[in-house]
């Protein structure tokens, strides 16, 4: 679920998934796809991200899945880096990416103060 006032680099997500509905619409995929995304800048500003898959003993086809969507979201951050759109801004973000309805959506997963994610 989207958050009622997004920052700038949650509705940069949003529109990435917008994206990804187009490019690898759901109709057309084998696998299921749910995923955590997290992203991070550097004091540099550099921007990081991590992935990791949350389907429960995947097949080949998942597998697949996951790999188109890890190069893009690379892609993606390699782009961000490029035009240095968020080089002033200390990013954390972390959301789920899942298959919903017949195409990809998004939540933001909270990350607690200390104790871990609240999801």
């Amino acid at each position: 679920m989207a958050p009622n006032n997004p920052d700038k680099f949650t509705r940069c997500f949003a529109d990435f998934v917008k994206y990804l509905n187009v490019v690898e619409p759901y109709y057309m995929q084998s696998g299921v796809l749910d995923v955590r995304i997290g992203f991070s800048s550097d004091d540099s500003g550099g921007l990081h991200f991590w992935v990791q898959q949350r389907v429960c003993m995947p097949d080949g086809h998942d597998e697949q899945r996951f790999q188109r969507i890890f190069a893009r979201i690379d892609n993606l951050v390699r782009d961000l880096n490029l035009c240095h759109s968020y080089v002033d801004y200390k990013i954390e973000h972390m959301f789920d990416l899942f298959d919903q309805e017949g195409e990809l959506r998004y939540a933001v997963v909270r990350i607690g103060s200390g104790c871990g994610f609240d999801d």
